[in-house]
């Protein structure tokens, strides 16, 4: 067989293929060695999900606790102390009477809290009547004095709309706060146990025999 040879032109440019095949194969080479000596780095760690509060949640904040006793009082006998169904409350009673339990509750609140009227007009309309003004009988209620200050109270009946809505309501005003004690429970009840209540007000007493 004989050798063909190439002329220097076709030499030059095998030469040149050769060459930048080579340098193809050496840079793909780097490139896998390059790619398999990266490190990977690892993601910072995501922070703890923190627990949302009842505000969060769109519920509502319960307070740390009640507001503290500044008073002492006696209950009638018959009147048994239960837990209360409020945090606002300071002390909640049953009053039985018959078949039927009336619930009395205790509560302070910080202020004036609206003043008499208002909050006669707020209790009646609890119980279904309408508004009364100041000149109306009876808005001014009547009064039951204590060691601990003056209540004034009210009796209020739907006599004609709904019998078994009942209050005994009395507030004492103190210079930062007002003291309310509410008896509900149908008219017979409220009726039955007016002077209980009335006995129960003037018992208020400044804790420690002190200033409320």
């Amino acid at each position: 067989m004989g050798v063909t040879f190439l002329g220097p032109i076709h030499g030059v440019y095998l030469m040149r293929f050769v060459l930048l095949l080579s340098c193809s194969i050496l840079l793909a080479a780097c490139g896998e060695a390059k790619d398999g000596d990266q490190r990977r780095v690892p993601e910072a760690p995501s922070a703890p999900p923190t627990e949302s509060s009842p505000m969060d949640s769109g519920g509502v904040m319960a307070p740390a606790s009640t507001a503290p006793r500044t008073y002492t009082w006696q209950a009638p006998a018959g009147w048994t102390e239960v837990e209360s169904t409020s945090s606002m409350r300071l002390v909640s009673f049953s009053v039985p009477h018959g078949d039927e339990v009336g619930d009395l509750s205790v509560t302070k609140l910080s202020g004036g809290a609206g003043g008499m009227l208002a909050n006669l007009n707020r209790w009646r309309g609890q119980l279904g009547l309408e508004p009364v003004g100041p000149d109306t009988p009876g808005a001014a209620g009547q009064v039951a004095q204590a060691s601990a200050g003056t209540f004034t109270w009210w009796s209020i009946v739907n006599d004609e709309g709904d019998p078994s809505a009942g209050m005994l309501a009395g507030m004492l005003e103190a210079p930062d706060h007002v003291m309310f004690v509410k008896l509900t429970g149908s008219g017979e009840l409220i009726a039955a146990h007016e002077a209980e209540f009335v006995e129960f007000l003037a018992s208020f007493a400044p804790a420690d025999g002190g200033a409320s």
